[in-house]
């Protein structure tokens, strides 16, 4: 906060002059010095540094509510985006379930079908055409043994 905002140079010689020519030279100079000195006391006072910070206060709190106001709207946005997302979160839980609970169906009905093929009387039936593996040093079935093989026509 600026002393003397309104007073020009000009005006504070003015001043200057008229106390100077009404107490004179002398008397000037000491009530300069207890103004300087009282102006000291009063800046370095706790007083004035109360004083200023209210001024600063006062001055950004325009400033200081629009930012505050921001921070509520911020704030009502954030609810809104964790709403939805809780609810986006609940609908794919939903989701989840039903495919889980599908996936346990189809389980279920592998099962069913597993115990039936395993009770069928087609069991022996279809073991009965599983071809066992050669033996060792035997050629494997369907291929052409030497005897077997047949004669190029010349």
């Amino acid at each position: 906060m600026k002393l003397f905002n309104s007073l020009g140079p000009i005006e504070i010689i003015v001043v200057i002059l008229i106390g100077i020519i009404v107490l004179g030279p002398k008397e000037t100079a000491q009530l300069g010095g207890k103004l300087g000195k009282l102006m000291r006391n009063v800046v370095t006072s706790d007083w004035w540094r109360g004083a200023q910070d209210t001024f600063a206060e006062i001055k950004y709190l325009p400033y200081k509510l629009m930012r505050e106001a921001e921070l509520e709207e911020f704030g009502k946005e954030l609810k809104e985006l964790g709403e939805q997302a809780q609810k986006d979160f609940n609908l794919g839980q939903q989701k989840l379930n039903e495919v889980q609970n599908q996936l346990n169906g189809a389980k279920e009905q592998i099962g069913e079908i597993q115990e039936d093929l395993s009770n069928s009387a087609w069991r022996g039936n279809f073991q009965a055409y599983i071809p066992s593996p050669p033996a060792p040093g035997t050629p494997a079935p369907g291929t052409p043994t030497p005897e077997k093989t047949p004669k190029p026509k010349t």
